[in-house]
């Protein structure tokens, strides 16, 4: 009989004490951000801690086994990749059947599959996001007869209702709030670990290198007011809406006020929103800014961060502001409205929002940059002290360090 350690409150530094780790997250490309950066992030911070980590994903040319100077394993798993719900299925399949030729002390499950010792809900509740979406009957009768979000719920299910994991691990009371009303999951099994940020990347040293010279190559006059948007899901991150909130931000003569997207929305949406610029008489003050991987550089140009999204469980870009002094708009809905104090280090809309309330945002800021100065420079002080390395600490604490549940009742059964 193997025994199960708990390794809580003894010295990290002990080369006994390390622990071999798994994360599992469905796709791994950093430059997308989101979950996929948080991987990237969490990785090396737990492996700065002294433990072997090892990532599982579906094969990306980001996942090179033994990378010179790269402490993190990398499993590259084949799976389909088309349609949607069999890449899902397949994906949780192929990684249940890939671990289970190792022993880890710990399974930290960023997608959904089963069994897992901790799953980060770091994706939300996908049940909330079907409430939130499903108006209309077209909407309704996509979300009971599409594959994919029949398995996406399917295997959201599957987690919860069959309990086979030891604790959830929540970025936001927003998520766990969703998670304890969905699924009726015991308090005592949800713990609430707030993010990292890596605030040196996201932070005044970037600012001075880059803000300058990007803003000149986009020949920004110096009264320039840039709004920066940054997601790839256009329609739940709420870019419609911004687009028609800069539409009477235009009519009421802001013209020096521009808005910068970064990321890769559906080809329609885009469209949607440039219409909008075209329709509005601001499209000379639209950007959409290329894919980078160091989406820090953009944050360096912006002088105002605007996320309306109808949903997300905690967003890094958002995070990523506050960490570069760039003052935030967001939503309650967003679970980082959490990480700052509304009209102190950042602005929250108000319930019920509509684009007129964005625009009187942007309004507020761009016409007092001494207000938004001191806005963002409270929410670089607000987020600072979440360090990637801090995170990872307490995510381990929280999990109380010990070696696999899963793996110990295999090894007691043998």
């Amino acid at each position: 009989m193997v025994e199960c350690l708990l390794l809580a409150g003894l010295p990290k530094n002990d080369p006994g004490l390390t622990m071999k780790i798994a994360l599992v997250r469905k796709d791994y490309d950093p430059s997308l951000g989101g979950a996929e950066r948080y991987v990237s992030g969490l990785s090396r911070a737990l492996a700065k801690q002294g433990d072997e980590i090892h990532v599982f994903a579906r094969e990306h040319e980001m996942m090179v086994p033994g990378r010179s100077g790269d402490p993190v394993i990398y499993h590259p798993l084949k799976t389909p990749g088309w349609p949607s719900a069999r890449k899902n299925v397949g994906f949780a399949r192929e990684v249940s059947k890939a671990l289970a030729g190792w022993k880890f002390d710990l399974v930290i499950g960023l997608s959904p599959f089963v069994p897992q010792d901790v799953y980060r809900v770091g994706d939300g509740v996908f049940a909330h996001w079907q409430n939130i979406d499903a108006t209309g009957f077209l909407k309704k009768l996509l979300w009971t007869t599409l594959p994919r979000y029949k398995t996406m719920l399917d295997l959201e299910r599957e987690i919860y209702l069959r309990g086979e994991f030891r604790q959830l691990i929540v970025e936001s009371e927003l998520v766990k709030s969703h998670v304890q009303r969905y699924y009726k999951i015991d308090d005592k099994r949800i713990k609430l670990v707030r993010k990292g940020v890596d605030s040196d990347a996201f932070g005044p040293k970037t600012r001075k290198r880059f803000r300058d010279k990007l803003r000149a190559s986009m020949k920004f006059a110096d009264d320039t007011f840039a709004v920066l948007f940054v997601g790839h899901n256009f329609r739940r991150k709420g870019l419609i809406e911004l687009a028609r909130a800069f539409s009477i931000v235009s009519a009421k003569g802001a013209g020096s006020v521009k808005l910068l997207v970064l990321g890769h929305g559906r080809a329609k949406d885009k469209s949607i929103v440039a219409g909008e610029a075209k329709r509005g008489g601001w499209q000379k003050n639209l950007v959409f800014l290329e894919q980078t991987d160091k989406p820090q550089v953009w944050f360096s140009a912006a002088d105002a961060f605007c996320l309306p999204s109808h949903y997300d469980p905690c967003s890094n870009a958002t995070l990523e502001a506050l960490a570069s002094s760039v003052p935030v708009i967001t939503t309650k809905t967003n679970g980082a409205s959490e990480y700052y104090v509304d009209r102190e280090s950042g602005l929250t809309l108000p319930d019920n929002w509509t684009p007129e309330d964005i625009a009187e945002l942007v309004l507020s800021i761009a016409s007092d940059r001494k207000f938004s100065a001191r806005v963002g420079e409270a929410g670089r002080a607000k987020i600072e002290p979440l360090t990637w390395e801090l995170h990872a600490e307490q995510l381990l604490k929280m999990t109380s360090r010990r070696k696999s549940t899963l793996m110990c009742e295999e090894n007691q059964r043998k």
